[in-house]
């Protein structure tokens, strides 16, 4: 039982701590871009294994240039034909290579590049990670070409995909402290009004093993899940087996609560954006 809530609790840091530390960082890039589009830390190995990445993608659509070739407009694309700032052609690629390149040469540390040039490094790295993705889904390579390429956008986006301990500390500490604070609503709520008896041990630790499945399948695959939803199924789901039944009002709570929350979000969200953008232009 104890084993089966410290996997819940493992899982549950790791899922929801993604999200927080996601989020954090998309605010931060929002805020201060120049000093977070990259991270400042990179050693010069680690920027030039970005810059050895983006050779040999280069290398990588040349020699696969008969399967490649009409897809990313080789050989086509001017060589100022860039990406925006909010989009991504692969028919961009071959200059958003060369552009890249120019941006990293003789760079040893990004504290050295200008504010600008940070920026720019960031988009087009995105921008060809975004597209060796998709190339990746197209027929016509095999295997091992696909790995290779995987192996590839890894290194690619090795100073981007990052984020600062003391943000994955703040967003732990929340969690920990959240959990400490809040616990007593979520306990009464799982254990006591889900179901119309009590929950057994037996009853706890199946719907926490189940969990803590889920949920670790879902961070392996990256996939965006609900702990509570989870859990709260897991709980109903043993209730049901063992034919205690469920509480009426507490079930349409809780659907009403999944149906509502990404309409409620997505206009809240759209809301705020908009009255931010209306006081700042």
């Amino acid at each position: 039982m104890v084993i089966s809530a410290m996997a819940v609790s493992f899982v549950h840091g790791s899922n929801d701590g993604q999200k927080g530390i996601s989020l954090i960082m998309l605010v931060l890039i929002g805020i201060v871009p120049s000093q977070f589009v990259l991270d400042l830390n990179s050693t010069t190995y680690q920027i030039e294994r970005t810059r050895d990445a983006t050779q040999h993608l280069s290398q990588f659509y040349q020699r696969n240039s008969s399967t490649l070739g009409e897809y990313l407009a080789m050989g086509k694309a001017e060589k100022g034909d860039l990406p925006s700032s909010s989009a991504c052609n692969p028919e961009q690629t071959e200059p958003t290579i060369d552009a890249l390149l120019d941006r990293l040469k003789g760079v040893s540390d990004y504290h050295s590049m200008p504010s600008e040039s940070r920026i720019e490094v960031r988009r087009y790295l995105l921008c060809l990670d975004d597209t060796a993705r998709k190339v990746g889904k197209l027929p016509g390579l095999d295997a091992r070409e696909k790995s290779d390429l995987e192996k590839l956008r890894k290194d690619l986006t090795g100073t981007t995909e990052y984020a600062p301990f003391w943000v994955i500390l703040a967003v732990a500490l929340a969690l920990g402290i959240g959990t400490m604070v809040g616990w007593k609503r979520v306990v009464l709520t799982i254990g006591e009004k889900i179901g119309k008896q009590g929950m057994t041990y037996a009853q706890g630790m199946s719907a926490q093993i189940t969990t803590a499945c889920a949920i670790g399948m879902a961070n392996v695959f990256s996939l965006p899940v609900s702990t509570t939803h989870i859990l709260s199924s897991g709980v109903a789901g043993t209730m049901v087996a063992n034919k205690s039944g469920l509480q009426g009002g507490t079930v349409r709570t809780i659907l009403l609560a999944w149906i509502l929350t990404l309409p409620a979000t997505v206009a809240l969200s759209a809301a705020l954006f908009w009255i931010a953008s209306k006081a700042l232009s």
